[in-house]
């Protein structure tokens, strides 16, 4: 983004926001010019904007040389505002800067702006300034929101609050979504008798109106560093407000060799600045303590922008749409706290339902009535799967590893008898598929060798009926097995009970004659119950893995007739086993030979030895 300053002071906007292209400036004061002439040297300073009693014309000439800002950030001198000094408002002069910086925003027109001053702002001559500035914004075409920010709750130890303005062009709802965010400046948040005090309140209007307040999350700041961690919170000091004056009685702060001035280093450190930031070169030398004071005191604090900024970037970018999406979801409050993350989740939505309704319309209303976090998962898998189909445009069914089928299993006829060493499955669970495990048991004795096994996973609220139509193929029951799942809870309603395991029924074509199994319990991988981004009835690929290694040997032909996304099949090829693969949906089938493919090449990559003893021997036909 294109950038640029007024009353640039020495820089806090430059440092905090480092990739964004800084233009031109605006300063007056020798020492924050040499600050900024040291440390911001490609930044062009455009010196005085004219503003006692003369036109800014000139100034505004200069500027107009440049490229059209994206953002101005500029902060007008506060001490007419300021409850330290005489209060004189837009009566004096320093104060009338206020307008000033208007009228150059107008006659420039950046998309954005930022503006930062006391909150004595906010009540000076009984609140009637603050009023005529906020009606100059309405008169200039921008919306507009303000919120008191107190630099504490971004990183830094410093009670220092000030107000902040934000205006954009043509609309109030993006300043809006800038100065509403929850989140500051780290995962920390206030205690109880901190957010009583209220660290940001704001209000927004397009020439009036005004929101009620919200309060920022917060976070804990040590002397010195920021604090992240709950240990240590009674050691905690946050400072008073800096000032911008050099005396014996400014800034104290007191320690274990008792009271004293902070140094330039720590006031850096208070403000946000790198160490030695204001320690330039000055007049041949280095300059005093009291100029570098002075140019902290008067400065922003630089983590405030820099959260500022993040959010102009995720807001800057959105279609109309997506940016309609976010306010639905910050003005319902549907989701609670309305944080970064949940907004840009929600302009993603949007954006998908926007250029392919077909597809991803459907999940406007989940997102709507505040799911947004369920639906932008839902949203990631539906993407994954779309990827995955597109890639398998490209891929053939067949392959020295692996012969993938688009059928329903009781319909193939391109499976040679005798040929399986093992069929490994996890048919549907519902009472209506009670009968295919039947279909597939008359499959099974077809395609099983002599001693070949069908282990089949399953659930338990109709284990009786499976078995059951499991024996009417042919085949003899021989053991069960455990497949614990300790993340996942199953919930059986009509039995009253929460599962933790699924049986493993194992099947055999004659008389088993392998090898001895070493131990009939095994666990489901990290993902728990299953990898449901890609199939709804999807099994955990680390947990097929142990399936397929603790049954099955290297070289042995596995059938999977109801694949799904292929969890089956990966776990076969990464162990070095012939897969055969069918299921009668045609995504799943694409999604299936995209990942299966994929699968192979990586084993191929990690171990050639073990594809050697895959083809080793003759594939079924």
């Amino acid at each position: 983004m294109r950038a640029a300053t007024l009353f640039t002071g020495i820089g806090a906007p430059e440092t905090a926001i480092p990739a964004w292209q800084w233009m031109w400036g605006a300063e007056i004061d020798p020492f924050a010019c040499a600050v900024m002439a040291y440390q911001h040297p490609d930044v062009r300073n455009l010196g005085d904007v004219n503003a006692y009693g003369l036109s800014v014309s000139r100034f505004i000439e200069r500027a107009r040389r440049f490229d059209r800002p994206d953002v101005i950030v500029w902060g007008a001198p506060c001490q007419s505002y300021s409850h330290a000094g005489r209060r004189l408002g837009l009566d004096d002069r320093r104060g009338s800067l206020a307008l000033v910086g208007l009228e150059i925003i107008g006659a420039i027109r950046p998309t954005w702006w930022v503006f930062e001053n006391v909150p004595g702002l906010l009540s000076s001559n009984e609140g009637r300034d603050f009023g005529a500035f906020l009606g100059r914004i309405q008169e200039l075409g921008y919306g507009f929101a303000w919120r008191v920010l107190d630099a504490q709750y971004f990183g830094v130890p410093q009670h220092r609050r000030r107000v902040f303005v934000v205006g954009h062009l043509g609309g109030q709802e993006p300043a809006v979504q800038v100065l509403s965010e929850h989140e500051g400046g780290g995962r920390n948040t206030a205690s109880s008798k901190e957010s009583d005090q209220n660290p940001g309140t704001a209000a927004a209007g397009l020439g009036g109106g005004a929101a009620g307040g919200r309060k920022a999350s917060t976070l804990k700041a040590g002397y010195y560093r920021c604090w992240n961690d709950a240990e240590d919170q009674e050691n905690l000091v946050v400072t008073r407000t800096l000032k911008a004056i050099y005396d014996n009685e400014a800034n104290p702060v007191v320690d274990e060799y008792g009271v004293r001035r902070l140094t330039p280093l720590e006031v850096e450190r208070l403000q946000g600045f790198p160490d030695s930031y204001t320690k330039v070169p000055w007049r041949g030398g280095a300059p005093p303590d009291g100029l570098r004071y002075k140019a902290l005191g008067n400065s922003m604090a630089v983590p405030v922008i820099r959260w500022e900024s993040s959010l102009w970037q995720q807001i800057a970018g959105l279609s109309k749409t997506a940016f309609e999406a976010r306010v639905t979801i910050a003005r319902t409050g549907a989701c609670g706290v309305v944080t970064g993350q949940t907004l840009i989740k929600t302009a993603a939505i949007a954006e998908a339902a926007e250029a392919d309704p077909e597809k991803f319309g459907h999940l406007k209303a989940p997102m709507e009535r505040g799911f947004v976090d369920r639906t932008y998962r839902k949203l990631k898998h539906l993407q994954q799967q779309q990827q995955l189909i597109e890639q398998a445009a490209s891929i053939a069914p067949s392959h020295e590893r692996y012969r993938l089928i688009c059928s329903d299993f009781r319909n193939v006829t391109d499976v040679k008898p005798e040929s399986v060493d093992w069929i490994i499955t996890d048919l549907p669970y519902q009472a209506a598929y009670i009968p295919l495990h039947g279909d597939l048991a008359r499959c099974a004795s077809r395609w099983l060798k002599p001693g070949g096994s069908l282990l089949l996973m399953t659930g338990k609220a109709f284990l009786p009926e499976i078995i059951d139509q499991l024996g009417q193929g042919g085949l003899t029951w021989h053991w069960e097995s455990v497949y614990y799942t300790p993340v996942a809870n199953s919930q059986e309603y009509v039995r009253k009970v929460h599962s933790h395991w699924k049986p493993l029924l194992w099947f055999v074509r004659g008389e088993y004659r392998g090898r001895w199994i070493a131990g009939d319990v095994l666990k489901a991988g990290p993902d728990g119950g299953g990898d449901k981004a890609l199939h709804k009835w999807g099994q955990s690929v680390e947990g097929f893995v142990q399936i397929v290694e603790r049954f099955t040997n290297i070289g042995d032909v596995i059938l999977d007739p109801c694949m799904g996304s292929g969890t089956t099949g990966i776990a076969a090829v990464r162990l070095g086993r012939y897969f055969i693969g069918i299921d009668v949906d045609e995504e799943a089938y694409r999604i299936s030979k995209a990942r299966i493919a994929a699968a192979v090449d990586e084993q191929i990559a990690a171990d050639p030895k073990t594809c050697r003893h895959t083809t080793s021997k003759e594939k079924p036909e």
